[in-house]
């Protein structure tokens, strides 16, 4: 966990943007781009080797300092065709069709001509034999004997190698009842929930099978009551049994009653079926409430990370 909780703010802030914001991009820059490749800049944290999705952004836009690229495609390519399968047996022969009519007789040939008379010449020549009769219609087609059994199947041909990224959604919604999703294909988002300050609470659940995946959560929390320190501070987290904190992000709160946004988001590769859980606790043992949460995981094929190198802040 860490304890900067400005710095996870302004990650929470920069994350809440690029979501809400993603539409109007949408309309300037053309996301997937032709090829069918989602570009996204994230951020990454050395502290606990996480990153955090930035926002979407087209193929010529470039990230921020500090932020680093990654990439994947919405369809990864087919794999190749399996060989063709072993060839089934021959069928049985049809029976005989019946015998053609008998061709017409040919013409008869010419007489040779008669020798003179005297004494007794040679024999003639015989004469060329007639032209053939013409052929005779072929006889009807016998019926077709019965099909052969089927071959067996051939062994399936290896799956083609994967895109950079996103092959489908899988999205997993959470149980119990919510508002409508705004689009096809999201979770709907949850109303309201207390942040006990002892036991804290588990918003969702998320059981992903083995595969990769980029995990996404947003919500918003307010502070029921200020401590006597002045601010009352929440931490949210998406945590695994198998991998532990995946990604956390903290929210401080001066004034009661002000929701103040929230959002996290990391790549994770399971390799056997896990739960990954979207928790919220109270760091100044006062309650406050989250609300409106959506918590949903985006399958793909291949996970390519990018690491960029860090610069000096820019603030144009």
């Amino acid at each position: 966990m860490k304890t900067a909780a400005t710095t996870a703010l302004g990650y929470s802030c920069a994350l809440a943007a690029s979501l809400l914001c993603g539409a109007e991009r949408a309309s300037a820059q053309q996301i997937p781009s032709p090829d069918g490749t989602i570009w996204a800049c994230i951020n990454l944290d050395p502290d606990d080797s996480t990153a955090r999705l930035a926002r979407l952004v087209a193929v010529t836009e470039p990230c921020h300092p500090g932020e680093s690229r990654v990439h994947w495609n919405v369809t990864g390519p087919q794999g190749p065709a399996g060989p063709q399968g072993a060839t089934g047996a021959t069928g049985a022969t049809g029976p005989q069709g019946p015998a053609g009519p008998a061709g017409p007789q040919g013409a008869t040939g010419p007489q040779g001509a008669t020798g003179a008379t005297g004494a007794a010449g040679a024999q003639g020549a015989a004469g060329s034999q007639g032209p053939a009769g013409s052929q005779g219609e072929v006889g009807a087609t016998g019926p077709q004997g019965a099909q052969g059994p089927e071959g067996p199947q051939g062994p399936q041909g290896p799956a083609g190698s994967g895109g950079g990224g996103d092959a489908q959604f899988v999205v997993y919604p959470m149980m119990g009842p919510g508002m409508p999703p705004p689009d096809p294909g999201m979770p709907p988002a949850q109303p309201f929930a207390t942040i006990d300050p002892v036991a804290g609470v588990q918003l969702g659940e998320i059981n992903l099978v083995p595969g990769n995946y980029i995990l996404f959560a947003k919500l918003m929390v307010s502070a029921d009551v200020i401590s006597f320190s002045g601010q009352s501070s929440y931490q949210c987290q998406l945590y695994s049994p198998q991998f532990g904190v995946i990604d956390d992000t903290f929210a401080v709160a001066t004034v009661a009653d002000i929701r103040i946004p929230m959002s996290l988001s990391a790549p994770v590769s399971v390799t056997e079926p896990t739960a990954v859980r979207l928790i919220c606790g109270a760091n100044n043992s006062v309650p406050g409430t989250a609300m409106y949460w959506k918590f949903y995981a985006l399958q793909v094929n291949n996970l390519s990370i990018t690491v960029g190198v860090a610069g000096p802040p820019n603030y144009n």
